[in-house]
């Protein structure tokens, strides 16, 4: 990520900055960048364009800054947790990291929108996100599934791009089913998750080479 975007992740706001960033993501994920103006964001946030400009410089920054933090997470130290054995392997980073995108939703579904749209229209937060899952993620699922070398050899990397196009799938899926379309049904996403992630190990389980995985049974 360029430096000038982990700049604008790491800023703290508060008060009237807060505010103005709320209002940006509700009104970016409704009218996207095009059909948004600074002037209905200061109108959503009660403030002034003024002071709208005070914090933010241009539209374009004020964007940046409701978009960029949310790739903001601690992947590397959440991966090496269970990499030290701190944590239940595979299936509890899986689980962790729906259960922590599905509280994101539920909370924000403004974020969630905007998140979507990001990844299908903006190629710099689709190179992000992809790094952070293909650097950090990806890595240490492959090697705890411990899949038969032959299989690795066979598949090269489409063998990496089925496991994410399964594994985020399912979640972007759950996400969206819960946060738009079911949005009234009343979900039990420990549960839900739980049923997941069973079909997706005794799915996957194949591949790897020994003893049936005890963790998600």
């Amino acid at each position: 990520m360029p430096e000038e975007k982990k700049k604008i992740e790491n800023r703290s706001c508060n008060g009237k900055e807060k505010d103005i960033i709320d209002a940006a993501m509700r009104l970016f994920s409704r009218y996207g960048y095009a059909g948004t103006t600074t002037i209905s964001i200061a109108e959503e946030a009660k403030v002034s364009e003024k002071t709208l400009f005070k914090y933010f410089h241009t539209k374009q920054e004020l964007y940046d800054r409701t978009v960029y933090p949310l790739i903001k997470t601690m992947v590397s130290e959440k991966v090496s947790a269970y990499g030290a054995g701190k944590k239940e392997g595979v299936y509890g980073l899986i689980h962790d990291l729906y259960m922590d995108k599905i509280k994101m939703a539920k909370e924000n579904p403004d974020q969630l929108k905007l998140t979507m749209h990001e990844f299908l229209m903006n190629p710099a937060f689709q190179s992000s996100m992809s790094g952070i899952w293909n650097d950090s993620y990806l890595p240490y699922i492959k090697k705890e599934l411990d899949i038969q070398e032959e299989v690795c050899e066979e598949y090269g990397e489409m063998l990496e791009d089925a496991l994410t196009r399964i594994i985020v799938s399912i979640l972007v899926a759950y996400a969206i089913d819960r946060t738009y379309i079911r949005k009234d049904k009343k979900f039990d996403d420990e549960k839900e998750i739980k049923l997941m992630l069973k079909m997706l190990f005794d799915g996957i389980n194949g591949l790897k080479d020994g003893p049936e995985r005890k963790e998600h049974k």
